[in-house]
């Protein structure tokens, strides 16, 4: 997880690198993709006010049966839930910024990051089913996105993160461990 003092100085190396221009409805884009994050947190947490806590001292086997229960109310709430729900009208923008930056010269590292831990670029793992609602699997391999992304795209809260899995884009629910939405074939 970056800090506060990091944000800020890869804000200001990314602004020396040259912004992207926002357009007109990308303010309201992010508006609205933000809006829908925040609706499936508030649903989250309340299904996880309904299930048993966690002791301070859980073992690793409670911990795994907390996030299993989780996990199961998240995709009985989300039945209906399908690829898209939440990144919506938002899937242009996300594919702008991602292409933009991993197409500038300076940021090829990027690309690179992406590619470390990256359940399709790894060697032959457990494989990463990309459905809304699916289990990450414990043993894949999770990816570290560059922050240079991280700056541009629309900031997520604590329980949610974005991954990519081959050239898709995931939004992971580390609480419940599932698979929020995804958008296909984004990395260029």
């Amino acid at each position: 997880m970056i800090n506060t003092k990091q944000r800020k100085i890869l804000a200001l190396l990314a602004s020396v690198a040259g912004a992207l221009p926002l357009f007109a409805t990308d303010v309201q884009v992010v508006k609205d993709f933000t809006a829908r994050v925040d609706e499936y947190v508030k649903m989250q947490k309340s299904l996880k006010s309904k299930i048993p806590p966690l002791l301070e001292k859980a073992t690793p086997e409670q911990i795994a049966t907390h996030q299993k229960a989780l996990a199961a109310a998240v995709q009985e709430a989300r039945s209906g839930a399908k690829q898209g729900d939440v990144f919506l009208s938002a899937d242009p923008y996300f594919r702008r910024i991602i292409a933009s930056e991993l197409q500038r010269a300076p940021h090829n590292a990027a690309r690179e990051t992406i590619k470390e831990g990256n359940p399709k670029n790894e060697p032959p793992t457990t494989p990463v089913s990309l459905a809304v609602n699916a289990e990450y699997p414990k043993a894949a391999p999770v990816s570290t996105v560059p922050p240079i992304l991280l700056l541009r795209l629309p900031q997520l809260p604590e329980t949610v993160q974005y991954r990519f899995v081959g050239r898709d884009l995931i939004l992971h629910d580390t609480e419940a461990d599932v698979i929020v939405d995804y958008l296909t074939k984004v990395v260029p």
